[in-house]
């Protein structure tokens, strides 16, 4: 799927070749050996992935029912330590998709799965789960819970205490308490939200505008919560990252939430995870950091914060701090393709080229369509000298995306282009920080040296900040050593970096 970039009212598509790629894999994973892995998790930590609960009945339009159902299940268990609970993002891969239970453990490399269905009929609410233990193809219980839409939080709490009492977890005063906790005590404003999330993910301006709309009836009803102002805040973003508008109003409304989420409680998550992307978008790495680490050490298994965290301390130089997380991250949000590139793009910035191809390569075989896959694995087939590879990956692409951003950069390092690039790339690139560090990379391969510390100079004010690497190990810019341009570049990056590992 692909949103035009930078073009006012973006609309989301995908290509005719696309779509039959996807339909191939999807046909693919359904033959017997498909997968990785279908080996289920057998060492002793206790381990659980919620599936997606299924919309059985009811107006199409409350299934957000059921999504905002598995989401608050799953937050519920995710701050129970003793538990490692897999993420929303990766076990939203299995929404609408039949596959035998060991399999999906498998793949998610846990001891236990929860599924479910929901009915709605008017304001009745229907909840049917069960909690399987895929290893010994054993279903450790089955309920069935009745009630109105009013009941949700109810039902929410009951599922998740059963889950705790089968799997016989320790869990102290506190953590008894966090079960009955919610998000937003009103469900009126608790169904608005979810309501808005399921506009967002549609990823088109109206869409965006009506769950702006919705959030702020539920503002109204529930007061300044600090969970619809986060989720205010991040619709905000969405605007520029779908390139409907790229203006200061978004960053300047979604400042706005973040301010007054901290207002009431400087260390309230929510609040921490909002300045954190909003810094982050800004270049403000360093400030980033600092939320993102105070966001993280209170929700440690929070995915969306986990792989911000992680890319922020890449680009920073941190490595050795971003050990752990993406140890963490690989663990609970394992299909991601996302995810799934981050140890390459570790070793890149550790000077292990040949270790990057494999997790690239898997990142474009998880999301083959994605044109940003491709070009990180063309990228990485550079790295390493495979011009085959490389010929074969770009000829890969489409002929109606050869104008995608991802697509013209990828041109470069494919010898396919010399530059310049498409305003609107140029455009898109002064917004990213990836892009801009790429298209530098891009344009040096190419000969246009001006270009490459040009773009350079942007990625380093939009927070790349590893001098290490750039001093040490990239081999694009050998050419631009000991032009001035490039060395006042590596100099006030040394600068920045210093600064940050001072910091920490």
């Amino acid at each position: 799927m692909h949103r035009q970039q930078h073009v006012s009212r973006a609309s989301v598509y995908a290509y005719e070749s696309e779509l039959d790629a996807w339909q191939r894999r999807g046909e693919l994973n359904q033959r017997p050996g498909a997968l990785e892995s279908t080996a289920v998790a057998q060492d002793t930590e206790r381990s659980i992935a919620v599936l997606p609960f299924e919309f059985m009945g009811g107006e199409q339009q409350q299934e957000y029912v059921a999504d905002g159902l598995t989401d608050e299940i799953i937050s519920k268990l995710s701050g129970l330590p003793e538990l490692r609970v897999t993420s929303r993002t990766s076990s939203m891969m299995f929404k609408g998709v039949k596959r035998e239970a060991r399999m999906i453990a498998g793949q998610l490399k846990v001891t236990h799965l929860l599924e479910g269905t929901t009915r709605v009929a008017g304001d009745a609410l229907r909840v049917s789960a069960r909690l399987i233990e895929p290893r010994r193809d054993e279903q450790l219980w089955t309920a069935q819970f009745d009630g109105t839409l009013e009941d949700v939080f109810s039902i929410q709490e009951k599922v998740a205490r059963k889950i705790v009492d089968a799997l016989e977890l320790h869990l102290t005063p506190e953590q008894k308490r966090s079960l009955s906790t919610r998000s937003v005590d009103d469900t009126v404003a608790w169904r608005l939200m979810f309501q808005a999330r399921q506009e967002a993910f549609r990823w088109r301006g109206e869409a965006i505008d009506r769950a702006v709309e919705l959030l702020h009836r539920a503002i109204d009803i529930a007061g300044y919560n600090p969970q619809l102002l986060g989720s205010l805040g991040r619709t905000w973003l969405q605007y520029r990252e779908a390139g409907i508008d790229l203006s200061e109003k978004p960053l300047s409304k979604a400042e706005t939430c973040a301010r007054r989420i901290l207002d009431q409680d400087p260390a309230a998550v929510e609040g921490l995870q909002l300045k954190g992307w909003l810094a982050y978008t800004r270049g403000n790495v360093a400030q980033a950091l600092d939320c993102l680490r105070m966001a993280i050490a209170a929700e440690p298994d929070d995915v969306d914060t986990l792989s911000l965290l992680v890319n922020c301390l890449l680009i920073a130089g941190l490595l050795d701090e971003s050990e752990a997380h993406v140890e963490r991250l690989l663990l609970i949000d394992p299909l991601t393709p996302l995810t799934s590139c981050m140890p390459g793009w570790k070793a890149v910035l550790q000077g292990r080229f040949s270790a990057a191809i494999q997790p690239y390569e898997k990142m474009l075989a998880m999301d083959p369509a994605n044109p940003f896959a491709r070009l990180f694995c063309i990228w990485a087939y550079v790295l390493n000298d495979k011009h085959e590879e490389v010929a074969e990956a770009f000829a890969e692409f489409p002929e109606e995306a050869m104008g995608h951003p991802a697509v013209q950069v990828a041109a470069l390092f494919a010898g396919k282009s010399k530059g310049p690039v498409a305003p609107h790339t140029e455009a898109a690139a002064a917004e990213n920080e990836m892009l801009a560090r790429t298209l530098a990379q891009g344009l040096a391969v190419a000969g246009d040296y001006d270009g490459a510390e040009r773009w350079l100079r942007t990625a380093m004010e939009r927070g790349f900040t590893n001098y290490p690497y750039l001093s040490s190990f990239d081999p694009f810019f050998a050419p631009l050593r000991g032009r001035p341009g490039f060395e006042d570049v590596l100099k006030e990056m040394r600068k920045r970096w210093e600064a940050l590992v001072n910091a920490t």
